[in-house]
């Protein structure tokens, strides 16, 4: 999806409006005290943040804002929150942008497709997992860290699809052969990408997990 083929219009300027106001709010809601208080998940943060910068540069596609490529969007944000997830992975927007892989025109529909969605669907599963089933190391593993990161990547494949498709960029016939075949595939390798990177946080580092807390999952308590 980086280094888009959409930089005018109307759906450019939706994907302005919608991306600005994730933003503004994750700026406004974050837990920036605690962040600024505690170095190692400041180093967490940013380690993370680069670590998406690498990831994102390796991807594989044929036209512009076509291209598939690990997302990372459920590990960020079980492990930071909404708010600090989406801001983490600006930055790893915005690094990409300084280093030339795409342009400053395309970063708010690279926002609101590869930063907005993914985290809200990431978020708001969870949620619902964690408000209907019990709270078991097992259920937030495979519901939350697999099943989440292939929702994240399916729900960010048909918004790009959508957005492409009634702003005639592509037409579906293009977007169909070039994108969304790839679908199972892609969203495979997303669940087994981060399913793999939270469990080994999940048993070594469960602290540092935002959203896990070792003592409901682990203990019962």
């Amino acid at each position: 999806m980086l280094n888009n083929g959409l930089d005018s219009g109307w759906a450019w300027w939706l994907c302005l409006v919608l991306y600005s106001c994730g933003l503004l709010a994750a700026l406004w809601t974050a837990p920036w005290r605690r962040l600024f208080s505690q170095r190692l998940l400041q180093h967490l943060f940013l380690g993370s943040t680069v670590a998406l910068i690498g990831f994102w540069q390796m991807r594989a596609g044929l036209s512009p804002g076509l291209s598939i490529h690990i997302l990372g969007a459920t590990t960020m944000t079980l492990m930071f929150g909404w708010d600090l997830a989406v801001v983490a992975m600006s930055l790893a927007l915005l690094g990409i942008i300084l280093f030339g892989r795409q342009g400053w025109a395309s970063l708010p529909v690279s926002g609101f497709l590869v930063v907005l969605i993914p985290v809200s669907v990431s978020y708001g599963q969870h949620l619902l997992i964690r408000k209907f089933l019990p709270k078991n190391f097992f259920i937030y593993l495979l519901g939350t860290a697999f099943l989440g990161s292939a929702l994240s990547m399916a729900a960010m494949v048909l918004g790009t699809v959508l957005l492409y498709s009634l702003a005639d960029v592509y037409p579906m016939e293009k977007l169909s052969y070039e994108y969304l075949v790839f679908l199972p595939l892609i969203m495979m390798s997303e669940a087994m990408f981060n399913g793999i990177l939270m469990t080994g946080l999940m048993a070594h580092f469960p602290d540092l997990i935002r959203t896990f807390g070792s003592k409901h999952y682990i203990d019962g308590h």
